[in-house]
């Protein structure tokens, strides 16, 4: 109930008022002068939940077509990304842009805001802490993908600068760490579900100063989450991300909230079971064998004609392969799906609950952060800033892999291996969850993860269930190009350059 009641917050907007009609009645919230806005409770809490409206699940789950890990059948914005061929006029990123930036413009409500007599300071602090993390979580976004952007922290006025000029990457990020450190102040521990905690920023911090590979900062932040001893890992890796296991799931530190006969998850319908994100084989070949050894070891056990078998958990979770099984009510279930429609015959499986009917939507919240990670960018921070990995990093990763029934990672690894199978562990933990296109950015891996061939297997010869032959296919995706003259950075929406002559495009776009 407690959860509906969010749901209803959030993505309705009728906190604190007793009817729909009531709600209908009154003004816009964008259209109301902070002047005067802020006269109750309800006035408060209903802009402040506005706020999280603008976080697009579809938008960042989509992230996973652009980078390598999938292809994007359909996603014509992907596959120019992906082939370098994309210009200033894609709608992914007028799309990306204008979410960001409304969202930034209703945090700017709040926090420029006057409060009535009635309002006690103790009660408007218990909601501008979201709305300092929510403007945080935007430019952390634009950060993320378009590096340089405007800041604009006044409230929405007709009379201010309408047409503002990029800030730099350094001056984005220290506007981040500000309204972090601003939220810390005021955000609990145990907010309402659905909204943000103190854990929630020192993830955002942790992410943030990692980004700009400023690891003693983005280690401390990530300690700090740690530290807190209130999340953990949940036992089981599938279960994870399950509606079923959200009120006992204390591995989530923020998510986008859903509730399937209020608001249903769309993301659910399209990642499961779909041919719409084609798992590449490289991503499948780095889920080692269930003791440990990588598959291309001879001693490994693998076969190659059932590449599913006995594997590390969460390649079944993540990939659904032709042939593997799943338990669907009480039955182990041979499986093709839609793979057969897949070019590298692998489709996406997380979040996937084979006991329920995939082909409509659900309540499963879009997880953004959690504790894996933050013990992973953990254990990575540590390592960089470490002349030799010790046993706290070792410990980090190690508890994300025994999660899964994995040994942990063998002794005596030099801080450039230890590196490297860290960042294997995050492409593999992480997986399905619109983390590889961050990672790709700030670990510079464009030439290796662009340039490099697109395989899987050869789906013609995948689709008889009694006459299964896993022949690799090489080059399913060969137009694939990273263009260092481009980068990383997204290009500034052309329908922004349009209207703004201050707005500089990034670098490789005119």
């Amino acid at each position: 109930m407690k959860k509906i009641l969010n749901i209803i917050l959030v993505f309705i907007g009728l906190a604190g008022l007793s009817s729909c009609e009531e709600f209908l009645d009154r003004s816009p919230i964008s259209d109301l002068d902070p002047q005067n806005f802020f006269r109750s409770e309800s006035e408060i809490r209903s802009a402040t939940l506005n706020i999280y409206t603008y976080m697009d699940d579809l938008r960042m789950l989509r992230l996973e077509q652009y980078s390598d890990n999938c292809f994007g059948r359909k996603n014509k914005n992907a596959i120019a990304y992906t082939y370098g061929t994309h210009t200033p006029s894609l709608g992914i990123f007028e799309e990306t842009w204008s979410e960001n930036y409304q969202g930034i413009a209703q945090a700017n409500l709040v926090i420029n805001a006057e409060i009535g007599e009635d309002v006690s300071d103790d009660l408007f602090n218990s909601y501008v802490g979201d709305a300092y993390f929510m403007r945080a979580w935007y430019y952390s976004d634009l950060l993320f993908l378009f590096g340089e952007v405007p800041i604009v922290t006044d409230a929405p006025s007709v009379t201010g600068d309408i047409f503002p000029a990029k800030s730099s990457i350094d001056d984005v990020k220290q506007q981040i760490i500000n309204d972090l450190d601003e939220a810390l102040k005021y955000l609990p521990v145990d907010p309402e579900k659905g909204r943000a905690s103190i854990g929630a920023a020192q993830m955002l911090k942790a992410k943030t100063h990692i980004f700009m590979s400023e690891f003693e900062d983005a280690k401390d932040a990530a300690k700090a989450v740690i530290d807190l001893q209130k999340y953990e890992l949940f036992d089981d890796f599938r279960e994870l991300f399950y509606e079923e296991s959200e009120n006992t799931n204390k591995e989530v530190i923020f998510a986008i909230q859903f509730v399937a006969s209020l608001r249903p998850s769309s993301f659910y319908q399209k990642i499961v079971n779909s041919s719409r994100f084609a798992i590449c084989l490289e991503l499948a070949n780095l889920y080692e064998m269930e003791d440990g050894t990588a598959i291309d070891d001879p001693n490994s056990g693998y076969d190659p004609q059932k590449p599913y078998l006995n594997r590390d958990p969460r390649y079944r979770v993540t990939i659904l392969t032709p042939g593997d099984s799943r338990t669907i009510d009480g039955v182990e279930t041979p499986l093709i799906g839609r793979t057969t429609a897949s070019i590298t015959a692998m489709i996406g499986d997380k979040y996937k609950n084979w006991d329920k009917d995939y082909s409509v939507y659900n309540g499963s919240d879009y997880i953004l952060m959690r504790y894996a990670d933050a013990l992973l960018l953990y254990a990575e921070a540590l390592n960089e800033v470490s002349s030799s990995p010790g046993t706290e990093v070792y410990d980090a990763v190690d508890q994300v892999r025994a999660r899964v029934g994995l040994p942990g990672l063998p002794a005596g690894l030099s801080k450039d291996v230890m590196r490297t199978r860290i960042r294997n562990e995050r492409r593999k933990e992480l997986a399905m969850e619109s983390q590889r296109l961050f990672d790709i950015f700030r670990w510079d891996i464009g030439d290796e993860a662009y340039n490099g061939t697109f395989d899987g297997y050869n789906q013609s010869k995948l689709d008889d269930l009694n006459n299964l032959v896993f022949e690799i296919a090489t080059d399913l995706d060969p137009n694939r190009n990273y263009d260092p003259e481009r980068g990383y950075f997204w290009p500034i929406p052309q329908t922004e350059i349009d209207v703004n002559e201050n707005l500089v495009q990034n670098p490789g776009y005119n």
